[in-house]
């Protein structure tokens, strides 16, 4: 495990060319987010605007929902994500259920109500549904639930959708969205910014890993969400990550790497990256978990905000 340590921390002075070589493919979880209609175009739309090629994560169930405008207005906001040819459809369940609390059948059934509108957007845009991603990525509480459900999807045609970088992104935007709402922007503009630093301190981190591990970079797949803190920040990021040489792939050409051939061995719910998957020393993989980076301020800001609702 020190080995492995000492490694990631010399991998990238030991190979300046890795700059030159950094991929990643930007995945979206919880479209549409018809909650925040206008911050998700917006968000959209930059991406569009970008021709960053981004793979979205569809929960049909947000096509009800109707505070602000009706169900063929959230379709038409669906179909902007959906419109653009670069852009890679995937089924996220309908209502969003957690695998390892629900169970098999009741799992599979949101998952086939979940395609049934995707399933026809794909067509009209001359597009194939062929990815599914987990809602928590919760694969399972076992070996035998994460077996179970493996087999259903290869069974159905489906691509079970991994990711390597991820950053709790749905934290920072909680924050975002209560200092917004609380009347205080220079609050949520820090948040913003912390954000920024610590997904870039995430992206160090796995790349330092996937050197240690592969002696090579990977091509990555980042996780985020559809919400209002990537409609105000995600121009920030790519242009962080471009300074970064980073180029942005598709979600398909991410896949093509060898690396994510790899068998996963994780077998509980908690929603970990792929490179933590793949590793066989589970006492290995708790060690390196441990030295991610910091977010643990940010945790405790989020759970008293919380407390302070409730």
């Amino acid at each position: 495990m020190k080995k492995l340590l000492i490694l990631m921390m010399a991998s990238l002075i030991a190979c300046p060319g890795i700059l030159a070589q950094l991929q990643v493919a930007i995945t979206i979880d919880d479209v549409p987010n018809t909650k925040a209609y206008n911050a998700s175009l917006t968000l959209v739309r930059q991406l569009d605007q970008k021709k960053v090629p981004t793979a979205i994560f569809i929960n049909e169930s947000k096509l009800q929902f109707s505070k602000n405008q009706g169900f063929f207005a959230n379709v038409g906001l669906l179909m902007h994500w959906g419109n653009p040819p670069y852009n890679t459809l995937g089924n996220h369940t309908y209502s969003h259920l957690r695998y390892s609390a629900v169970g098999y059948q009741a799992f599979t059934q949101d998952l086939v109500k979940g395609e049934e509108f995707t399933e026809k957007l794909a067509k009209k845009y001359h597009k194939k549904l062929r990815y599914f991603r987990f809602p928590y990525n919760d694969l399972g509480k076992d070996s035998s639930q994460h077996h179970q459900i493996v087999h259903y999807l290869q069974a159905n045609n489906y691509i079970l959708t991994p990711f390597t970088v991820e950053s709790s992104d749905w934290m920072f935007n909680y924050l975002y969205e209560h200092y917004q709402k609380q009347g205080k922007p220079k609050e949520a503009q820090r948040i913003g910014n912390l954000y920024i630093q610590k997904t870039l301190e995430y992206f160090t981190f796995f790349e330092k890993m996937a050197m240690a591990q592969y002696k090579r970079p990977v091509r990555h797949i980042y996780l985020c969400h559809d919400n209002p803190l990537n409609a105000d920040y995600i121009g920030l990021l790519l242009s962080k990550l471009r300074q970064r040489k980073y180029s942005f792939i598709s979600l398909t050409k991410a896949m093509q790497d060898p690396v994510y051939q790899q068998t996963d061995v994780y077998y509980k719910k908690w929603g970990v990256s792929w490179m933590y998957r793949w590793m066989k020393d589970g006492k290995a993989r708790s060690q390196l978990m441990k030295t991610e980076p910091d977010i643990m301020s940010v945790y405790q800001e989020y759970q008293k905000v919380l407390k302070a609702k409730h």
